[in-house]
């Protein structure tokens, strides 16, 4: 026993130089490194944009406006995609798969910039948009809920932003996934010395086309489409279901298209009045109702079946929710949706901005667009009666598409049919959302 503890003795004794020897001396290159500050590693943010159709944006007008940003290389760097354009259908539906499934795992873009696209001119029917109904990928959480952004924003004057505009890209459950950047609504344009309104307003679209008053009846029937302003906001995406009934749409099917037949009839024409249908827009899109020379206009829009204006978002932003870095992705939408981006990133050259004090004289819109104080009175007095803000979803193209299909009816019950049909597809769509 004694000798087992005189050997450990021994081991114990041998062990403190071990313990106690110092540490080796650093070399210069770490001593160097540790009396300097490490470099910040700035994130690079992945910029999704699909917009180009009827627009000219460019990456490049977005890096320049960026450069005078703080934040700019400082916090954030950027680096752009855009999706293949309308014209190479095949490629585009590809990427477009392919960004879905991505997304729906986990991965994709820090940001993206979207419009709804939908061809008018019937060229480019087979057009996809990455989201085509909006509101249900706020339901499946691919959109990165902003409130808490929003309240500390450093750029957007959020108070100024249209509330209408900036509703639509709330969850069912209230929470601001979508910032809306760009909106476009219909209206009757009447020269104010041809033309003298003799209806009280506002009113419902039925009671427009049962109005005494010819320019009222005009700016109910639309022209190239009523049927989507009248119904879009009615629409329960979370829910799945259509807030009207078909009973309704056809009630105003019958009422426009005999309508329409009278005034074909009678060798009526909107123009006799000094009427034109127009979308309020920046860009080539209106130039020729609001150059510098354009007359005062008195301006009736299509109210809808509630009495209300609808209005579409033509252009969004939204930050991924799988992104790396939520705090560089507000803060470029931050800025993105500043007035002084509103009046100066050709994005915003794609209808109207939803800053509510562009658009005037005083503060011009992007490309230096502006209404004169008449008009400008006009429009803001229309935009306070939204009601509805609407995504150009699959539902709202139906609705669009019953208009184009409406003059095909050969008799009542053929009218009925359409009618039938078309809500039939718009509940299947809703379900398949």
């Amino acid at each position: 026993m004694k000798r087992t503890l005189t050997m450990l003795a021994m081991a114990l004794l041998l062990m403190l130089p071990a313990c106690s020897k110092p540490a080796e001396p650093q070399t210069s290159g770490a001593s160097a490194a540790s009396s300097e500050p490490a470099k910040k590693e700035v994130p690079t943010l992945h910029i999704l944009t699909d917009v180009i159709m009827g627009g000219t944006f460019s990456s490049r007008s977005l890096t320049e406006f960026y450069k005078e940003a703080p934040e700019y290389k400082t916090e954030y760097k950027l680096t752009f995609q855009s999706l293949a354009p309308a014209e190479n259908p095949e490629a585009r539906e590809g990427e477009i798969t392919r960004l879905r499934v991505d997304m729906m795992a986990g991965k994709g873009p820090d940001v993206l910039i979207l419009r709804n696209f939908y061809d008018h001119v019937g060229l480019m029917t087979d057009i996809k948009n990455l989201f085509p109904v909006p509101q249900s990928a706020m339901k499946q959480n691919l959109f990165l809920p902003l409130d808490d952004y929003i309240a500390n924003a450093k750029y957007m004057d959020w108070d100024k932003l249209l509330p209408a505009a900036m509703e639509a890209g709330k969850d069912s459950e209230g929470r601001q996934r979508i910032l809306p950047m760009t909106f476009s609504l219909d209206t009757a344009l009447f020269e104010k010395d041809q033309y003298s309104l003799t209806a009280q307003l506002p009113m419902t679209r039925m009671e427009m086309l049962d109005s005494a008053d010819p320019g009222v009846q005009w700016a109910g029937l639309g022209l190239s489409d009523s049927f989507s302003t009248a119904f879009a906001g009615q629409v329960d995406y979370p829910g799945e279901k259509l807030l009207f009934t078909e009973e309704e749409l056809l009630a105003l099917a019958r009422k426009s298209l005999a309508l329409r037949q009278e005034k074909e009839a009678q060798e009526e024409h909107f123009t006799d009045i000094g009427c034109t249908v127009s979308e309020i827009s920046l860009g080539s899109i209106n130039e020729s109702f609001f150059d510098l020379k354009a007359p005062d206009y008195l301006m009736i829009p299509g109210y809808n079946s509630q009495g209300g204006v609808t209005a579409f978002v033509n252009t969004y932003a939204a930050v991924f929710s799988g992104t790396e870095h939520p705090d560089q992705a507000f803060a470029f939408l931050d800025r993105l949706l500043s007035k002084e981006a509103q009046q100066q990133v050709d994005l915003y050259d794609m209808r109207l901005p939803v800053h509510m004090d562009l658009c005037q004289k005083a503060e011009k819109a992007m490309g230096g667009w502006y209404l004169n104080q008449w008009n400008y009175q006009q429009f803001t007095a229309v935009r306070d009666q939204i009601n509805a803000v609407e995504y150009v979803t699959p539902v709202v193209v139906e609705l669009i598409e019953l208009w184009q299909r409406l003059g095909a009816a050969e008799d009542g019950a053929e009218l009925e049919k359409l009618v039938h049909d078309s809500y039939t597809r718009m509940q299947m769509i809703l379900a398949e959302s």
